[in-house]
């Protein structure tokens, strides 16, 4: 190949890898949100931007998921319908109470109700409007707000109403949805900056009711599928002309964003997985211990910072055979020996199984050494601690 040729074929990977950053940089948010949150985030955009349409297919059934189905270390975590009960009963009393406390058991997975569940509690405990509208104006007023909201409209309304009063003029644009062709780019820009979900999914501690990732294993092959493959975002009405030039640009121009941002978004899971697929193969398909994954070696594949590819892995969940995982449980980092922590776990608790003649912690690092792994004894008295196996004289 000519000099010429390998000039030219860097120079157009560095435009592409530019342009992967701008994009980046750009719809970070869209990247490192779980799929909950970003159904919300792109309902609510698609309702600000003319130029912008939401296609959302109908998942498969296999991407919803109970707290059952949680592995135990992820499932012993923090109800916020607890929390809200707490509150109710410490500050409320009578009918108002039972009302309530029922719009917080009537909550959806985001943190939303419908009118058709406020028509049911009204209907149900015989009560006016007065009494609901009061309970649940009550139950959006416990920290963290919004939890009883009808939608993201009216949660993002409460955040302005709440905390940014100054901000007051943009409700407008919330209760009037035919203003938008007419809204203001720093509104929109604000609007962007708003949670659109009361329930924070990975800050809180909580569960979500549908998985980003599903594995499956079919007759000894590994699948895979990504939520983001029901999602599709594309540009419209391209050739509508709005009076406001600038903000006709500027609404076109963050449509076409988004749109790339997802797609991007999309490419990003489905390579991400085939590496963890790869790399955790014997894991899902032999019960073998997790093998060394460091995100610096998918961003090196990528081409992309460390603290983008933590983004997009953080706050996603992955279902598999084995139950519910976080998407990070599957990069375990690496030890001096090039074997994970789970692997050398693995090996010890073998060892002192198997041992014929009760092994101290001095013989187990000299056997270790006979693997390729060199570690300190006070290092296998830690992993053994880890096991909870107790020493030699304990055996």
């Amino acid at each position: 190949m000519c000099p010429e040729s390998i000039n030219l074929n860097q120079k157009l990977e560095n435009r592409v890898r530019l342009n992967l950053f701008l994009v980046l940089s750009q719809n970070i948010e869209l990247l490192q949100e779980n799929i909950n949150d970003l159904e919300q985030e792109l309902k609510v955009e698609q309702e600000l931007n003319p130029f912008l349409k939401l296609k959302a297919l109908k998942p498969p059934k296999k991407f919803f998921v109970n707290k059952e189905d949680y592995t135990e270390n992820i499932a012993n975590t923090y109800s916020y319908k607890e929390h809200l009960i707490k509150a109710i009963n410490e500050e409320l009393g009578g009918i108002e109470k039972e009302v309530a406390k029922e719009i917080v058991y009537s909550l959806d997975g985001n943190g939303f109700i419908s009118s058709e569940a406020l028509e049911d509690i009204k209907k149900h405990f015989n009560v006016g409007w007065d009494i609901v509208d009061d309970a649940r104006a009550f139950v959006m007023e416990i920290e963290p707000i919004g939890h009883g909201a009808l939608n993201p409209f009216e949660y993002m309304e409460l955040q302005i109403r709440t905390y940014h009063k100054d901000k007051k003029d943009y409700i407008k644009y919330l209760k009037y949805l035919e203003k938008r062709k007419k809204i203001p780019k720093e509104a929109i820009e604000f609007f962007s900056k708003l949670k659109k979900t009361p329930i924070q999914i990975d800050k809180a501690n909580l569960l979500p009711s549908k998985v980003d990732i599903v594995i499956e294993i079919d007759q000894g092959e590994i699948l895979y599928d990504i939520f983001d493959n029901y999602v599709e975002l594309s540009q419209e009405n391209l050739e509508e002309k709005l009076e406001d030039k600038e903000l006709e640009r500027y609404l076109k121009q963050r449509a076409r964003r988004f749109a790339e941002a997802i797609n991007l978004r999309r490419k990003f899971l489905k390579d991400l997985m085939k590496i963890v697929i790869e790399t955790q193969k014997e894991y899902f398909l032999k019960e073998k211990p997790l093998k060394s994954l460091m995100l610096k070696d998918v961003a090196s594949e990528f081409g992309i910072s460390i603290s983008t590819v933590s983004r997009l892995v953080n706050a996603k969940y992955v279902k598999t055979p084995k139950g519910v995982f976080k998407l990070r449980s599957f990069f375990v980092r690496q030890s001096v020996s090039s074997k994970s922590q789970e692997e050398i776990l693995s090996i010890i608790k073998k060892l002192i199984q198997n041992e014929e003649t009760v092994y101290t912690d001095k013989d187990i690092e000299e056997i270790l050494k006979n693997y390729g792994i060199n570690i300190a004894r006070r290092t296998v008295a830690k992993y053994r601690a880890k096991l909870g196996i107790g020493s030699s004289r304990k055996r």
